[in-house]
């Protein structure tokens, strides 16, 4: 199970450093006028032990029938076999939204799992760094790529780009030494807005001196 969760992390960044060389500045497009962010997190999996709910939701996986799954649904039994849909959205916090849209892949009497896509939005984020709290069942992962131009951010963060030097791209608001070359890791930890914390694990893909590319992996932890 370990090793399985290693490679499926590890095939989402690599989806997302490719697609970061491939696209280019159309990756995902700084929003110059909306602080909200949107994270689109594809492939997304969740995994519900029997007798539990999907953290946030009304949704409860009962236990394994001769013909599926049972699943409770907003007081409703409901039965899932492989492959059905089985979707949810809401606000387990004031202006975060999540939307699950997902596919029944696996079921046993232990447990059910779903793929599919998981997007959170996160309105009038103002990061800043911070001890993240990761105690919350309420985690969401996935791929990230982005294309910051000179003068921005990497969305999320407090890391502006500067531009290319000698000693590779510059980052502003950095602790320590400000430079990365392609391949380099970059870091951040921080808050979004109260009781939201992200952890961005990300590696500089390309730079030039307009623009800065980056992809890699981040995990949001929401409170309730």
């Amino acid at each position: 199970m370990h090793m399985r969760k290693l490679s499926f992390r590890a095939f989402g960044i690599l989806g997302a450093l490719l697609l970061s060389v491939a696209m280019g500045s159309c990756l995902l497009p700084q929003g110059r006028v909306s602080s909200a962010l949107v994270y689109t997190f594809v492939p997304s999996r969740i995994t519900v032990q029997a007798g539990e709910t999907i953290p946030g939701t009304d949704i409860r996986y009962s236990h394994q029938g001769e013909n599926g799954a049972h699943v409770i649904i907003n007081g409703q039994q409901a039965l899932k076999r492989q492959g059905d849909s089985l979707n949810w959205s809401g606000e387990p916090r004031p202006g975060v939204k999540v939307e699950l849209r997902m596919r029944v892949v696996w079921i046993s009497d232990a447990q059910m799992e779903l793929l599919g896509t998981t997007k959170v939005t996160v309105q009038n984020a103002q990061p800043r760094r911070a001890a993240i709290v990761t105690s919350s069942p309420m985690e969401y992962g996935g791929a990230v790529a982005y294309n910051v131009r000179q003068g921005n951010t990497i969305p999320g963060t407090l890391l502006t780009y500067e531009g290319e030097t000698e000693e590779g791209a510059r980052l502003g608001n950095v602790d320590g030494y400000p430079f990365r070359r392609a391949g380099d890791s970059i870091l951040w930890e921080g808050m979004l807005v109260d009781d939201v914390y992200v952890r961005l694990d990300l590696r500089a893909v390309q730079y030039s001196e307009r623009s800065l590319s980056v992809g890699g992996w981040a995990t949001l932890w929401i409170g309730q």
